[in-house]
């Protein structure tokens, strides 16, 4: 029950931080809020975002696989995460954009094919998005 409440509040505080990232790009502060979800990996994850930078996108999975700390519910909000950094440079710097695109629905692949117990029309959704900004 107690691992259940801590991952429920960090999902809840790590939807905030994106939250707070959209409106700080609605503020037209794109860059903070850039720098506010790259900071989040060091948070939420343990992990700074350059480690999430060395590695290609079909390998992603399988580098966050072997950590025994990382539950499906941290591969959720990583793979939101990298779409919304997608979302915020994909004006300025389009091939970071389609890096952090292609990373997230890497992630939200195997969710979908991993994750039997939930059904989620917002995964799918993503999905559906994120082949569009791949063209």
């Amino acid at each position: 029950m107690f691992q259940r409440d801590y991952i429920t509040h960090m999902i809840e505080e790590f939807a905030r931080m994106l939250g707070k990232a959209l409106g700080l790009r609605e503020d037209d502060m794109p860059g903070e809020a850039y720098r506010l979800i790259r900071q989040s990996y060091t948070d939420f994850f343990k992990l700074n975002a350059e480690f999430f930078d060395e590695i290609a996108p079909e390998n992603i999975v399988a580098a966050l696989e072997t950590r025994p700390d990382f539950s499906l519910a941290h591969f959720d909000m990583l793979a939101q995460g990298f779409k919304t950094e997608g979302d915020l440079l994909q004006e300025e710097h389009p091939e970071l954009a389609t890096d952090r695109y292609a990373k997230a629905l890497a992630i939200f692949r195997y969710l979908e094919a991993t994750d039997r117990t939930t059904y989620s029309l917002h995964r799918k959704e993503a999905i559906e998005q994120l082949l569009v900004n791949l063209g």
